[in-house]
C-alpha cells in the first residue's frame, strides 16, 4: 500500500514540475515572464524555468520539514485564497460586462444568469465571507495574507517586466 501512495505522490510531483516548468517557459516566450526563463539548454530543456520550478518544490519540502503541522494547510489555504480571488474577479467582470452591453445584446445572449445581478452579488458576498472566516480557522489564518503578498509581488513583477518591454 505504501509503495502505491509513494508512487502516486512522485508521479504527481513529476507532473507538476513538468507543468510549472512549461508554464514558466511559455509565459517567458510570450513576454509575460522574464526572458531568461525561456532560454533552452543544450538538451532543449528550459533549464532556468526548471530550476525556478524545482526551487518552489524545494521550498515546499523545507516548509513541510520545519513546520510540519502548518505546511499543508498554509499551502492549501494559499491555493484556496487564489481560487477565491479568481472567482471574485470572474464575478466582478461579469457584472461589469453586463453593465456595458446594451439591452438588445442582453436579449440575444444564448445563456443568461437568472436573477442578474443579485446572483453575482450573492456569490461575491459568499466568497468574501468565506475568505474572512479563514482568519478563525487554525492553520488557515495566514492563507489570505500570504496570497495577498504573493499577488502583490507578482503584480509588481508583471508591471516591471511589461514596462521593460514597452
Amino acid at each position: 500500500m505504501n509503495a502505491v501512495v509513494i508512487t502516486a505522490a512522485l508521479s504527481s510531483a513529476n507532473t507538476n514540475l513538468y507543468l510549472s516548468t512549461r508554464m514558466l517557459y511559455s509565459l517567458s516566450r510570450a513576454e509575460y515572464a522574464p526572458g531568461w526563463l525561456g532560454r533552452l539548454g543544450s538538451n532543449a530543456v528550459p533549464q532556468y524555468a526548471l530550476a525556478v520550478s524545482a526551487s518552489g518544490m524545494a521550498l515546499a519540502i523545507l516548509l513541510a520539514v520545519f513546520a510540519p503541522a502548518n505546511a499543508f494547510l498554509l499551502l492549501y489555504g494559499t491555493a484556496v485564497a487564489g481560487m477565491f480571488f479568481v472567482w471574485i474577479v470572474i464575478l466582478l467582470t461579469h457584472l461589469r460586462f453586463r453593465k456595458l452591453i446594451s439591452t438588445e445584446t442582453v436579449a440575444r445572449l444564448p445563456l443568461k444568469l437568472m436573477f442578474h445581478p443579485w446572483t453575482s452579488i450573492a456569490g461575491l458576498a459568499s466568497l468574501i465571507a468565506i475568505s474572512i472566516t479563514t482568519f478563525w480557522v487554525d492553520g488557515l489564518r495566514y492563507s489570505v495574507p500570504v496570497f495577498t503578498i504573493l499577488l502583490a509581488l507578482e503584480t509588481i513583477f508583471y508591471f516591471r517586466v511589461r514596462r521593460s518591454h514597452a
